[in-house]
């Protein structure tokens, strides 16, 4: 592991050389210099053979490469100014408009070039994403990533609606959206072929708990196409199994007027109002 590690740090060495002069390459001196600078422990015979310490010899190779790329710099020329921009760009990473600007002066020109060569896709306006490559082809960015480059940061709340039917209350309906509790931005968008409903909330947990959802799904109910009465019937039975002290403290800081008044009256009634 330690060998490897230590060859692909003198691969990326010799990719990032840059000769000044061609001819260089062909001198005794620029040839012990390049030895010396990849820590090769390497000397030049007058024949041009290459002579390596015995703890080296596994690298010997890598001279071989150096001498390769090097030449080869030549004949192709200098890196253009597209493949500069697209040499930036990670694999799963999104990215605004804004943040590509920094690497090109002709960012818009070098983002169309980049979408045609499937370097880049669009997600929405001024919204990118690098593809990344699976075994099942080009696969797009995680939600998380979209949604996190699109509001530029956190702190988000990402959660479905279909999440409230495994709470066993009786929903049965499915929705196609995710809704992203926020701070910053309201709506509904789509964001690589997927739709999100933006919500801006004062507050929301840093992840998913079953008692914010019983919270969550009384503070929505009204807009779910369920039988109200016999789901809230059904949360009602629920509460008797349930953390009460997690669920009151959801129900204050999460609820709704309505799913605050609810919660309060329904643990009164199980007569867990006080308990814990």
């Amino acid at each position: 592991m330690a060998a490897d590690t230590h060859i692909d740090a003198l691969s990326q060495k010799a990719r990032n050389f840059h000769l000044a002069q061609p001819a260089m390459l062909e001198s005794r001196q620029h040839q012990d210099h390049l030895a010396k600078a990849y820590g090769l422990g390497v000397h030049i015979g007058r024949n041009g053979t290459v002579a390596m310490a015995p703890t080296k010899s596994h690298f010997a190779w890598i001279f071989n490469e150096i001498s390769c790329i090097e030449a080869a710099r030549h004949q192709i020329g200098p890196m253009s100014k597209f493949e500069e921009f697209a040499s930036k760009l990670r694999p799963g990473r999104a990215y605004r408009r804004a943040d590509l600007a920094q690497w090109s002066t002709s960012v818009d020109r070098h983002l169309k070039q980049a979408v045609e060569t499937g370097r880049l896709n669009k997600a929405s306006g001024g919204l990118y994403y690098a593809p990344k490559q699976t075994a099942f082809g080009a696969a797009p960015a995680e939600d998380e990533t979209l949604v996190s480059t699109f509001l530029k940061g956190g702190p988000f709340l990402m959660a479905s609606p279909n999440a409230y039917n495994g709470l066993g209350v009786g929903t049965t309906q499915l929705h196609n959206r995710t809704v992203v509790y926020n701070h910053k931005r309201h709506g509904e968008f789509t964001l690589g072929g997927r739709a999100y409903e933006f919500r801006m909330k004062p507050a929301f947990p840093r992840q998913l708990s079953r008692e914010f959802l019983l919270v969550d799904l009384v503070n929505n109910l009204d807009q779910l196409g369920e039988d109200r009465q016999e789901v809230l019937r059904r949360v009602e039975d629920r509460l008797r199994s349930a953390d009460t002290a997690k669920l009151k403290s959801a129900a204050k800081r999460f609820g709704s007027e309505k799913a605050k008044r609810f919660f309060r009256t329904a643990l009164a009634e199980t007569g867990q109002l006080h308990a814990a």
